[in-house]
């Protein structure tokens, strides 16, 4: 069986063509700025997480664990949080319990629905 090499062309650099694959190829200036361009991404979505947390443990008076999005994914802080800033706004939430302490995907996405719901009664921006 021969291999072929779907991997784009580069230069003695080790640096590919662009995503396009359209023009030369990058060089290292283009390849450092696209560095310094995605770090301060990286920092800056950093920063905004950790605001997010803070906001949530001060409304909530709790600790979340360090990985966010995972505290979020199954939405029992998310129904717990809108209930905090408008009482009773998610009736139902599904919550894990030492039987079961792990939810359904269709348990968890009912409580991500019920927690957008809230948001669009809430008077949420559906565009931001």
């Amino acid at each position: 069986n021969k291999r072929i090499n779907t991997r784009p062309p580069t230069n003695i650099y080790g640096l590919g063509r662009g995503r396009t694959g359209i023009g030369g190829p990058k060089t290292l200036e283009d390849t450092n700025s696209n560095f310094t361009l995605r770090r301060k991404e990286d920092k800056e979505e950093v920063e905004q997480m950790d605001r997010l947390r803070q906001m949530i443990e001060s409304r909530l008076r709790v600790t979340l664990p360090d990985n966010l999005p995972d505290a979020l994914r199954d939405g029992v802080v998310l129904c717990h949080l809108a209930n905090q800033i408008r009482p009773r706004s998610v009736g139902s939430i599904h919550v894990p319990s030492p039987a079961v302490p792990k939810l359904t995907l269709a348990k968890c996405r009912r409580n991500v629905d019920n927690f957008l719901d809230a948001c669009k009664r809430i008077g949420v921006d559906q565009e931001r």
